[in-house]
């Protein structure tokens, strides 16, 4: 192993001196076919998975991934899918740039838990030594038990947008109000002539005269009762006659 990891490092060194550069190593583990992301793999886009492929087939009971970010948060999320050889796990979304390390278990072909390490990077990577290959329980690392404390996904501030007007609608033809007509003023009522508040002088005149003569005649006949003497002819009417009492007397 140490042969091939001194074999892998001159190559890369002869490449990065000539402006070449290198694809991605496979891991040291012998065990692991394919891995995606692949060892040392800068990444210009954001991963999403880790899928691990072994020689044999997978076990579900001691298949485990453990993807840790520079802070030694895990950023691995839901179940670990397993099917055959190969082995599955989600990553959060919108993952900062920065170095992942990979950490993994497996069963071999003799029923023994055997795993490694790796890294990877979404942009420039920052690389370091890692456990890249182990067998048994005894090499097991503590990170596959206890894979740490979760990330916390990365809280985007979502725009609030701003209300849309509501337009006014225009209105229609139907809606157009229609100018009042003029209303025609009311003419004068032809009532009664008004009563002249003036008072009428010669009527009054009048009516006090009366007032008099019937006062003066009734005194004299009063009088003349009183000394006996002989009442005074009455007034004949209109066609000379005189009234029957006056014509007894006469007789």
């Amino acid at each position: 192993m140490r042969v091939r990891r001194i074999v892998i490092a001159i190559a890369s060194a002869l490449a990065l001196a000539a402006g070449i550069t290198p694809p991605p190593v496979w891991a040291a583990d012998d065990y692991l076919v394919v891995a995606d992301p692949g060892p040392r793999q800068e990444l210009t886009q954001e991963p999403g998975w880790v899928t691990l492929v072994f020689k044999t087939e997978a076990s579900a009971t001691y298949a485990a991934i453990v993807v840790h970010n520079s802070a030694g948060e895990n950023v691995a999320t839901g179940a670990l899918i397993v099917e055959g050889t190969n082995v599955t796990t989600q990553l959060l979304g919108d993952l900062p740039e920065g170095t992942y390390t990979v950490i993994y278990r497996t069963e071999d072909e003799n029923g023994e838990p055997r795993g490694g390490a790796y890294q990877f990077s979404y942009g420039p990577g920052t690389w370091t030594d890692v456990d890249d290959e182990w067998i048994g329980e005894e090499e097991q690392p503590p990170e596959i038990d206890s894979p740490g404390p979760p990330a916390s996904p990365i809280q985007t501030e979502t725009p609030t947008p701003a209300p849309t007007p509501t337009p006014t609608p225009e209105p229609t033809d139907s809606q157009t109000a229609t100018p009042a007509s003029p209303t025609a003023e009311p003419s004068p009522s032809q009532g009664p002539a008004p009563i002249s508040s003036e008072p009428n002088l010669a009527g009054w005149l009048v009516g006090a005269a009366a007032v008099l003569v019937a006062g003066a005649a009734a005194g004299v006949a009063v009088s003349r009762r009183r000394r006996g003497g002989p009442t005074p002819p009455a007034t004949r009417d209109q066609d000379g006659a005189a009234p029957p009492e006056q014509d007894g007397e006469q007789g």
